[in-house]
């Protein structure tokens, strides 16, 4: 496994210290699992680092580094209301943000970007954003958004991007370029996978009957492409009965219940909701195959990367997603699993068939797919981050 170097790990401890902004730390949402992430592998590097949450952020004390965990930042907001006064709530924040680190960034884009730019400005630190998905781009199209956000962008000492297509939707609306650092999202390998023998102690109704499962795990929301899932999986079953759709995620169950029902798939699949990691965990290691179809929805929200893909790969399970935003990113199409295109059924339709037919390519795929979560694993991850973090205090 890639480590830094002791002589520039020492280097490291000593001349690099960070602010970072985020709006939630958690493992439920992708921001506050890409927080949690990035903020433990620092802490295990053993990086300078203090964590600014919105002050109605709830108490956090379950992580290694609560002690590095500061609640000043204003409350979080994306909503229309009370915008044209973003500008002036931001700056009137940054003045009660005490930043004594040596560079400033903001794990989200909007509106922790510009008020980066602001407490930059205040203590003459260089400053970054992280570019995820929709809200990158978003701001751009919104006035007086867009003002804040582009000049957040065009001074900013480093933009990181968790996907290619992100990075390209950011460049193309702000039609100037920009210095955009692309770096894969990672996966924690030492939690998410540890100790995968004692997830299959105990029974529990969603896995325990003799069916091949087909997982699906993500927010219940319309760029998540469940209608499509649904509609393929409908299919599915009139070449396969013995199989079971698992889906895991938080949102509106009762519409898609009534749609699955509409569908006359609904007693062979099962809503999980929101669930524990232990219970996670469990599910990727049961299922067959891992399914998730984003899509590009009528508000131009789109799938940042997909991590999801990783955590199943990680457990040695082929996937199937779309080629939308960044989720080919996360996929090598027909190594570690398959790339149909969005809002096709009859495309992902063919392609759980053929992983659900032939154990010996779930094998094969699974075993490659394994090796790619490795190499994404966060420890080779935030070496690039601090490759990152050294170029920006060059220019100091």
């Amino acid at each position: 496994m890639n480590k830094v170097p002791a002589s520039l790990n020492k280097s490291l401890k000593r001349n690099l210290s960070l602010a970072l902004f985020s709006c939630e730390l958690s493992r439920h949402t992708g921001w506050g699992r890409y927080t949690l992430e990035v903020c433990s592998a620092l802490y295990r590097l053993g990086i300078r680092f203090q964590l600014h949450l919105p002050k109605n952020h709830e108490l956090v004390k379950k992580v290694a580094f609560s002690e590095c965990i500061t609640y000043d930042l204003p409350p979080f907001f994306l909503s229309i209301k009370g915008k044209i006064f973003r500008g002036f709530s931001l700056w009137y924040a940054s003045r009660r943000i005490h930043v004594q680190e040596k560079i400033v960034h903001s794990l989200v884009e909007f509106p922790y970007g510009p008020l980066a730019r602001f407490c930059s400005k205040r203590s003459g630190l260089p400053y970054g954003i992280t570019l995820h998905g929709t809200y990158a781009v978003k701001p751009l199209e919104r006035v007086p958004d867009k003002l804040l956000f582009r000049s957040a962008l065009a001074r900013a000492r480093f933009l990181i991007s968790v996907s290619r297509y992100t990075a390209e939707k950011v460049q193309n609306a702000f039609k100037t370029e920009l210095p955009v650092t692309v770096i894969n999202n990672g996966v924690n390998l030492s939690s998410f996978c540890s100790n995968p023998e004692s997830l299959l102690s105990g029974p529990d109704p969603a896995f325990d009957k003799k069916e091949k499962i087909i997982l699906s795990v993500g927010a219940l929301k319309p760029r998540k492409g469940l209608p499509t899932l649904l509609r393929a999986f409908k299919k599915v079953l009139q070449v396969d009965q013995n199989c079971r759709l698992v889906i895991i995620g938080a949102g509106k169950l009762s519409s898609y219940k009534e749609f699955a029902h509409k569908l006359g798939v609904l007693e062979k699949v099962t809503f999980m909701g929101k669930v524990s990691d232990s219970v996670l965990k469990k599910a990727y290691q049961r299922c067959d195959i891992f399914v998730l179809l984003p899509e590009e929805d009528f508000k131009g929200q789109f799938e940042g990367f997909g991590l999801v893909y990783l955590e199943a790969n990680a457990y040695g399970k082929p996937v199937v997603g779309t080629k939308s935003g960044g989720v080919p990113d996360a996929i090598k199409d027909g190594v570690t699993g398959i790339l149909v295109p969005p809002n096709n059924h009859q495309k992902a339709y063919e392609a759980m068939v053929r992983l659900l037919r032939d154990p010996a390519l779930r094998k094969r795929m699974g075993e490659k797919a394994k090796k790619w979560a490795l190499g994404h694993e966060w420890t080779l991850v935030i070496d690039q981050y601090v490759r990152v973090y050294l170029n920006a205090l060059k220019g100091i």
